[in-house]
């Protein structure tokens, strides 16, 4: 089972070269200056490669060190997903907040 799990993420790990490779060091999306589906395809890999916890962080930490790989999703995410992330944080101020509050209230 374990040589299983080896060849998964050895594969994935190729998969991410080579997408890293196609992307380059100076494209901003796969196939020039403007997204494509394939771009929201990759992104919507990345994302959750980058962000979400993981038992193993193997593949996170591979496409963490492919530069223009967490760039690109960076780049995603200032330019069509910056309203939300902001909402977030202002949420998460609200919520660390309300917490602190609630617990100071003895």
């Amino acid at each position: 089972m374990v040589w299983i799990e080896s060849a998964v993420f050895k594969n994935a790990e190729e998969c991410l070269n080579m997408v890293s490779e196609r992307l380059g060091s100076t494209n901003t999306y796969l196939f020039g200056v403007a997204p494509s589906s394939a771009d929201a395809i990759l992104y919507g890999y990345l994302a959750p490669l980058i962000k979400a916890p993981f038992p193993n962080p193997s593949l996170q930490n591979h496409v963490k060190a492919n530069d223009n790989l967490w760039k690109f999703v960076s780049h995603v995410n200032l330019t069509y997903f910056a309203k939300v992330a902001s909402d977030y944080q202002r949420y998460l101020a609200i919520l660390e907040l309300w917490i602190f509050k609630l617990g100071n209230t003895n």
